[in-house]
């Protein structure tokens, strides 16, 4: 099922320029193996870039950019990673049976020894992976058309307008064919079949042939924007650029959705119209299947949600705004900004509909100055300062109370619509105000330069879900609900260490990036009074906004008739085997998921034409759920178990891992393991990003064959880990195993 992943990418670039005009073509093909089988995906990206001087006073510019990709890959995604995610398999289940062939696998409807007693009339569930992955398959076919035009008016010395347009599409097609051997065809003529007052068996779904499920969305986008620019430099010290302009947006996608059912591609014949998909959907549980035990939710990919419409969504969006920079003397300038933005999701409450967003900011190129003329090793040095606000708007929100439609009432049959969110007349966009105070500089004929930033935003009016009185008929909705607090430091440095003057010499470059950033949330509106909403939303007052809350691990129970079972504590000290029934006092802080402090390495050395270079990186400060201690059913064996659980509790060895076999829980399994005290990790970790050798052939020989450059590349992307500070065994960045390697290779050609 795995194999070499292998990705091939070819580029072309085509440039033309005359007087008037100038031309760009750029072409690139890239197609990817995915490394799994039958799986195959590629793109072609093809973008061209014209402008025209129409006339001294107006420049015309056309642009478009297509892209063209498709995809192949597993169809039934509710069964996806029981094929292809080896940690899903009992670790000692082979593969091959004894004679080398294909296994067969059960899943859950038997076990590793065959499967489960079947009834009259139900078709066999085993599954040949292999088999599986060729009977079900998606393809996936998409396209997107950028079309941008640009008109350049010189009006004035200084002053341009410009009139711009850009029409976007998109079109996706999808095709998902399981054949009558799927799984996913055989589950569900299972899940509808049903037995007949003779006791005969029926088939409320075509007993023969599988399913074809096609979906086609479709997208227009169009945004127009006007704007005035003015660039001018008065009495040799005066710069001033200024820009004013409107903005105009709507977005729009839609489509629909079809199913066929007893599909058969070779001989091209259907059954769809023998089916009452109204009784399908209405029915929850398998009218005979496992003695009407089963619920057909399994089927809902496919029968209650594979037909219909894909809901149309309109967006509007508008804004004005205006930039102004001042500089005096290239040593002090000055700079303003000022823009307003309305979108319909806003709107019951006017003073809200549009956002104002500014800042203001001021530099001071000290380097300029008379009194740093003597100080030769110092090339540039500026101080500068800004204040601003941004906004953000949040798409799953609207100041209007909302309703979702097109289903079908189960009992009247008719079209329903369902009220899926309150009306908020008080809905403001979320703003970020940030002081940011920074250095630039560049020493030493500028071998060391860099820069130094301190920061401190505040956010306010940020979105969460907010807690309702069951009263109004919601018991929650989307609101703005918190005030978070970011400040922080940002240092970029970079260093020449050996320079070249030729070719043949030797040059060492390396650039540095550090980042460290601190948050906490300061205010929440209605605050999570349970363990678990206080998990799932961690926003707490003085805590970081990613706080990680846990429920505290007290030990195994040793009681009888409960050994072996978590035990956690509770606000009062007690303990409980049910900890998420508990209130957000019994949880404890153990850290929060963010890294507080990034590092970022760049080694860059180059010799006679070969290069060689790596990216490291460090994140650290950070902490993480790994491994959780979960309690296991007496009979539930599937599945990949922790060897950990070979220290599990027993009587005669009392551990902190939840008991196996005799000693687990015969009934409860619980998902309070998952963010307990006792799987809390430090999450630090530093990791070479990419390794890069190269060779740039000389020009000496290049330009005898008519060519202008030529290089080679070979890069080697995540490789393992260098280091980590815990020792849970999981990747810190991945929270399970690590992304895998892969390796490029590169030819550039310039003719």
């Amino acid at each position: 099922m795995f194999h070499r992943q292998v990705i091939q990418q070819y580029n072309l670039s085509l440039r033309n320029k005359s007087d008037k005009a100038r031309n760009n073509l750029v072409i690139n093909y890239k197609y990817d193996n995915t490394g799994l089988y039958n799986h195959k995906q590629d793109w072609l990206n093809v973008s061209y870039k014209g402008s025209l001087d129409v006339a001294k006073w107006l420049t015309a510019t056309f642009s478009f950019n297509g892209i063209f990709a498709n995809k192949q890959e597993y169809g039934a995604t509710s069964f996806y990673t029981q094929i292809y995610d080896p940690f899903c398999q009992e670790p000692y289940y082979p593969y091959y049976d004894e004679n080398g062939n294909d296994r067969l696998h059960y899943f859950n409807y038997g076990n590793d020894y065959g499967q489960f007693t079947i009834q009259d009339g139900i078709t066999d569930m085993a599954v040949k992976f292999r088999d599986e992955a060729r009977q079900d398959v998606k393809n996936t076919r998409r396209q997107e058309m950028r079309y941008h035009a640009d008109l350049l008016f010189k009006v004035l010395p200084g002053l341009t307008a410009n009139a711009q347009f850009i029409y976007e599409v998109s079109d996706l097609n999808e095709r998902h064919h399981a054949t009558e051997e799927s799984y996913a065809a055989r589950e569900i003529k299972n899940m509808f079949a049903k037995k007949n007052n003779d006791g005969t068996i029926g088939y409320m779904t075509p007993e023969n042939g599988g399913f074809l499920q096609t979906s086609h969305t479709q997208g227009d986008f169009w945004t127009a924007r006007g704007q005035l620019n003015y660039s001018r430099t008065l009495f040799d010290k005066h710069d001033i650029t200024v820009i004013a302009g409107m903005e105009f947006r709507s977005t729009r996608t839609r489509g629909d959705k079809t199913l066929i059912l007893g599909y058969d591609e070779q001989l091209q014949n259907s059954s769809t119209h023998t089916v009452d998909i109204g009784s399908l959907n209405d029915m929850w549980t398998a009218p005979y299947w496992q003695n009407g035990g089963y619920s057909v939710y399994a089927s809902s990919p496919v029968i209650r949600d594979g037909i219909g419409l894909i809901k149309e969504v309109t967006h509007r969006y508008a804004s004005g705004y205006f930039n102004a920079t001042y500089t005096y003397d290239e040593r002090y300038n000055a700079f303003g900004s000022f823009r307003k933005d309305y979108a319909d999701v806003y709107g019951l409450n006017a003073k809200y509909r549009g956002k104002p967003l500014w800042s203001v900011g001021a530099g001071w190129n000290i380097h300029k100055e008379d009194f740093m003329h003597d100080l030769t090793w110092i090339n540039f040095l500026k101080l500068r300062y800004s204040y601003g606000v941004t906004g953000n708007i949040y798409q799953g929100a609207t100041s209007y109370m909302t309703a979702s439609s097109g289903s079908i009432n189960r009992d009247t049959k008719a079209p329903m619509g369902s009220v899926s969110s309150p009306a908020n007349p008080n809905l403001r966009w979320e703003q970020n105000r940030t002081h940011n105070a920074g250095l630039d500089f560049s020493f030493l004929g500028y071998r060391l330069r860099g820069s130094l930033d301190y920061y401190r935003k505040e956010g306010k009016d940020i979105f969460g879900n907010k807690l309702l009185d069951p009263t109004t008929g919601f018991s929650s909705m989307n609101a703005n609900v918190a005030c978070i607090l970011n400040h922080g430091l940002e240092l970029t440095l970079g260093y020449d260490w050996f320079r070249p003057s030729g070719r043949n010499d030797f040059s060492w470059t390396t650039n540095m990036t550090f980042t460290y950033n601190k948050n906490k949330v300061t205010y929440v509106e209605n605050p999570v009074t349970s363990a678990t909403g206080l998990i799932r939303t961690p926003y707490k007052t003085d805590y970081p906004v990613n706080a990680m809350w846990a429920y505290r691990f007290a030990k195994i129970d040793d009681r009888p008739g409960h050994e072996g079972v978590n035990l956690y504590y509770t606000d009062t000290g007690a303990t409980t085997e049910e900890a998420i029934f508990l209130s957000a006092d019994a949880l404890a802080f153990v850290g929060h998921s963010d890294p507080s402090t990034i590092i970022a390495l760049d080694n860059q050395m180059r010799w006679k034409g070969f290069s060689f270079g790596f990216t490291a990186a460090y994140y650290g400060g950070h902490q993480m759920f790994a491994r959780p201690h979960t309690m296991r059913y007496s009979n539930n064996w599937f599945g990949t178990i922790d060897i950990m659980y070979l220290n599990a509790w027993t009587p005669e060895k009392p551990t902190d891992i939840p008991g196996l076999g005799q000693y687990s829980n015969p009934t409860m399994l619980a998902s309070d393991a998952d963010t307990s005290t006792n799987n809390v990790y430090n999450a630090d970790f530093i990791k070479i990003r990419n390794i890069t050798f190269g060779y740039d052939f000389p020009k000496s020989i290049l330009s005898k064959v008519g060519v202008n450059n030529c290089s080679l590349r070979f890069q080697i992307n995540d490789p393992k880990a260098v280091w980590t500070r815990n020792n849970a065994g999981v990747d810190p960045e991945t929270l399970g195993i690590r992304n895998q390697s892969s390796y490029v290779v590169g030819l550039n050609l310039n003719l």
